[in-house]
């Protein structure tokens, strides 16, 4: 049996809800300017921001911007302009600090018959968007509610030889998400199908909160949140990472081939048989994985098990449940399923 799985690279945001986040004081400011590498020339309305969050701005006529009221941690900073090459940066912040971080930006080559294929062979490119859509965003109760704004952005590419599917844009692409009240706007690096399923992407989102038109609506959105939180990667890897498991419903079943945990066969485990190690953080931890890892939430009708396995003996989570070295862990099973559709912030934990 085939189990279909892909490897998560989704570079995001890695922020902290502790207690000193709610103070504005211990806010920051990341700012500076943006330009041509080539020219040299101040380059106006660049999307800058962080990935995974609603923190980001855009540059001004003189090609600077100024991002504020940012929480400290690890951040991975996305500068994308159209006719430019995405230019992403790692940065460390702290408490009531200013950082001036400046970028200049590479222009594009474009491959003039990729362009062409939207209006050359519009069914054929529309049967391809359909395509993107179920993989991108997903066939979860979420993705019924989804909508691509501007399709017209995207770019598709098949490999009839090897049945790859390939997805790109030079734009921003955003898709509003009617079930959880976000419009998210996705920077794509790469986006690849084989055959008939997801097997790699990577993309820096950027969430808005969308203005509700009433009580019921914000509510309705609040709830799905919580939702979509619940027996989710985010959930499990949070309960883990703060030491929570006996508090919640997660069970586990260890094996060295996931042929068998799709059988159900396998070793349980229990959360003191799992291998976490502290960092120099607090707020990070490592987290050890040799074998192929089976995750049940009950009820289990309703939430289906998931599958998970790594590429070395460990990987690095943080205390909400991120994943801070996502190219290293791969999924199979109800986690495979989640795309798009059921993104969170990264700095979302439910209130309770």
């Amino acid at each position: 049996m085939r189990l279909k799985y892909y490897t998560i690279l989704i570079l995001f945001i890695f922020v902290f809800r502790e207690n000193i986040l709610s103070q504005s004081a211990d806010k920051c400011i990341v700012s500076g300017s943006v330009t041509d590498q080539i020219s040299g020339k101040a380059l106006t309305l660049v999307n800058v921001y962080i990935s995974g969050t609603t923190y980001g701005a855009s540059t001004s006529d003189s090609g600077t911007y100024c991002i504020e009221r940012v929480p400290p941690g690890t951040y991975q900073l996305v500068f994308q302009h159209i006719g430019y090459e995405i230019e992403a940066r790692n940065i460390q912040i702290e408490m009531n600090q200013t950082y001036t971080l400046d970028a200049q930006l590479n222009p594009q080559i474009f491959n003039t018959e990729e362009i062409s294929i939207q209006t050359t062979y519009p069914e054929e490119w529309q049967e391809r968007l359909e395509f993107f859509a179920r993989q991108f965003i997903g066939e979860s109760a979420n993705a019924e509610e989804c909508e691509i704004i501007n399709p017209q952005v995207l770019n598709f590419d098949i490999n009839s030889e090897t049945d790859e599917f390939f997805a790109k844009t030079d734009s921003i692409l955003q898709v509003k998400n009617n079930a959880l009240g976000y419009l998210l706007k996705v920077a794509i690096v790469d986006f690849k199908c084989v055959e008939d399923y997801l097997e790699y992407y990577h993309i820096y989102p950027r969430f808005e909160l969308i203005k509700a038109v009433d009580i019921d609506e914000q509510e309705k959105w609040e709830n799905n949140r919580k939702e979509t939180y619940q027996a989710s990667l985010k959930h499990f890897f949070a309960t883990l990472a703060r030491n929570k498991m006996s508090e919640e419903h997660f069970k586990m079943l260890e094996a060295n081939n996931i042929g068998w945990l799709s059988r159900g066969l396998g070793t349980f485990v229990d959360e003191n048989s799992l291998r976490i190690s502290d960092t120099r953080s607090p707020l990070y931890k490592r987290f050890y994985l040799n074998n192929f890892l089976k995750i049940s939430y009950s009820p289990e009708n309703i939430h289906p098990p998931s599958i998970i396995f790594l590429n070395q003996d460990f990987i690095v989570i943080d205390t909400l449940g991120n994943v801070i070295t996502p190219q290293l862990l791969h999924v199979a099973g109800a986690w495979y399923e989640r795309r798009v559709a059921d993104l969170l912030p990264m700095d979302y934990l439910p209130e309770n």
